[in-house]
């Protein structure tokens, strides 16, 4: 009813079952390209106790899923994203969710920000300048264009922990939106949370993934 107050059509529906298990169906059913969803965030011991729904979900499903974490604030003021923060591995299948994160930011004219986090190793590494300015140059040719649009694309790249540099990139450039790529996985052991989960129940702001298959080495 609070919806649809809104002039938003709306059905809401009650079923039994396993809450992941529920949502495919309804997925399936509906036909939806998108989930909006919440998650507690629940932590380790959590999700061994009682599972995590989002943590499954963010693992497994092929579309994208838009996540509002505990620990998002002032919901309201990201409705209408102004900057878009979009990590890129520069391995795997990442150039969708980069494309992605280029329809979201010119549909809303939002400035968008490409971060490549390098393993903390690097600062060991023989020639670790070289290295951060190969990651520069990767990111500006994703978008050829991006010094050209209006608002222009920035590129940002860092060593240290994933998460970690993710969510402090997140609050340095004051994003609305976390765009990111979720590692797909057959089947995710509680125990082994994904940088994407860490990210979605830690940010302040909400975050859009998009799951694609990990990078595999040959061997």
């Amino acid at each position: 009813r609070q919806i649809e107050a809104q002039g938003v059509s709306c059905e809401g529906v009650a079923r039994r079952g396993y809450p992941s298990d529920v949502i495919r169906e309804e997925l399936s059913q509906t036909g939806a390209t998108r989930l909006i969803m919440g998650t507690h965030g629940r932590g380790k011991l959590g999700q061994i106790a009682l599972g995590s729904v989002a943590h499954d979900l963010l693992s497994n499903l092929r579309i994208p899923i838009f996540v509002v974490g505990p620990h998002a604030r002032d919901v309201n003021r990201h409705v209408t994203p102004r900057k878009i923060l979009h990590p890129v591995s520069l391995m795997g299948d990442y150039l969708e969710s980069v494309q992605l994160a280029l329809d979201i930011a010119q549909t809303y004219r939002a400035e968008l920000i490409l971060l490549h986090v390098f393993n903390p190793d690097l600062k060991e590494s023989i020639n670790p300048e070289r290295a951060l300015e190969w990651a520069q140059t990767a990111l500006a040719a994703l978008v050829p264009d991006g010094r050209n649009l209006v608002p222009a694309v920035r590129t940002l790249v860092k060593c240290g922990k994933l998460a970690e540099e993710i969510l402090t990139a997140a609050t340095q450039t004051e994003a609305d939106w976390i765009v990111l790529g979720a590692e797909g996985s057959e089947r995710v052991w509680v125990r082994q949370e994904t940088s994407a989960y860490r990210v979605l129940t830690n940010a302040t702001c909400p975050g859009l993934t998009l799951r694609h298959e990990p990078h595999r080495v040959e061997v």
